[in-house]
């Protein structure tokens, strides 16, 4: 009796690391996003749905994180080799085209533990520094602050947002209008006092 677990097919793994090099957002933003919940759920379907094997939206993620940590392992070894090689090409160490693809997701300033403190390009499978990148990484002190994108809202969320923005518009409005009601009654009781003085200062 065969008692394997099904194998992830290589067209889910494709699948899996073209839909989120398209929406970054689901593994570097915020997770619990109504928009990123409704991506992973549509990841999640679509790869269920191609004949290998099927998971759990969390353990689809489980998958890709798993697959990071191994393209980055690779990616670390290969410019260790690099370094022991003068710069030139490392021996028997070279990324796969999905490795690649999980490199660009990740980025590679987090492989080497300082955002920004290391950027490189991948050729032909082998990560290369240039000038260009090397003068960037060097005015950079501090990572960037990570922003949502900005269709990341649900037209519900955006609905709300708008009828918060009219609630907060109405209420200064009315703020100003009993501040203009308080200073006409002020400017009322001067005057009044004013003439009711006037009078009494006639009569005597």
């Amino acid at each position: 009796m065969d008692t394997k677990k099904p194998r992830m097919k290589k067209e889910q793994q494709q699948y899996l690391l073209n839909f989120l090099m398209r929406n970054p957002e689901t593994v570097n933003g915020n997770c619990q996003l109504p928009a990123t919940k409704r991506l992973w759920t549509e990841l999640t379907e679509a790869l269920n749905g191609m004949g290998g094997v099927r998971k759990t939206q969390k353990d689809w993620l489980e998958t890709y994180k798993l697959l990071a940590r191994r393209a980055k392992a690779k990616m670390r070894t290969q410019r260790a080799s690099m370094q022991r090689t003068g710069g030139g090409p490392p021996a028997d160490i070279c990324l796969t085209e999905l490795e690649k693809k999980t490199i660009n997701i990740e980025g590679t300033s987090t492989i080497y533990g300082l955002p920004g403190a290391v950027e490189a390009r991948l050729e032909d499978g082998v990560v290369r520094n240039t000038p260009r990148l090397e003068r960037r990484n060097a005015r950079r002190a501090t990572p960037r602050t990570l922003v949502p994108p900005a269709d990341s809202a649900t037209p519900q969320e955006d609905a709300m947002i708008a009828a918060l923005r009219e609630g907060a518009q109405a209420q200064m409005a009315l703020a100003n209008a009993q501040t203009e009601a308080a200073r006409y009654l002020g400017d009322c009781i001067m005057r009044a006092a004013t003439m009711f003085v006037e009078a009494i200062n006639k009569n005597k």
